[in-house]
């Protein structure tokens, strides 16, 4: 049941989220949810968020407050086999990549990014399988009409 406040159909938040401690981003997460009415979503909108633990974090705060997050299984999938490789990388527009140091003559070699590459390109096969394997989960929660829905949208990837 909506709490009697619950008259938004969404919620955007423009940056600023990222931005908050952990305990904020829990309390304004349950904010969140609580101003939504049954089918709303929030649209968390970030800039520059790159690595696991920062996204997850976000993810969490905004999954334990209720909302789901479609397609969250394949994308915590996908940035731990990315975290796992070792490889120092940057998501952009939504693809892993090698990230240059000029500094480090080992990995300023073309022959090295090249290779560190090809690593991190190789989840991405099954990374779209899994998503494949998901999408029913995420139709069938969306459709139902008392899902809020958060999305994040990390435009650096």
């Amino acid at each position: 049941m909506a709490a009697p406040n619950s008259i938004f159909d969404v919620v955007l938040n423009c940056r600023a989220f990222q931005g908050l401690s952990s305990q904020a981003k829990r309390v304004a997460a349950k904010r969140f949810l609580g101003a939504l009415r049954p089918g709303g979503a929030a649209i968390i909108d970030t800039m520059n968020v790159q690595g696991s633990g920062a996204r997850n974090e976000i993810e969490d705060s905004l999954a334990e407050a209720g909302f789901y997050l479609p397609f969250s299984a394949t994308k915590r999938w996908y940035r731990e086999q990315l975290d796992g490789t070792g490889i120092s990388y940057a998501m952009v527009l939504g693809r892993p990549r090698v990230q240059y140091n000029r500094n480090n003559s080992v990995k300023n070699s073309m022959a090295q990014w090249e290779r560190d590459q090809t690593i991190l390109d190789s989840f991405i096969e099954e990374y779209k399988a899994r998503q494949t394997q998901e999408e029913a989960d995420v139709k069938e929660n969306c459709d139902k009409p008392e899902t809020r829905v958060a999305y994040v949208v990390y435009p650096t990837g």
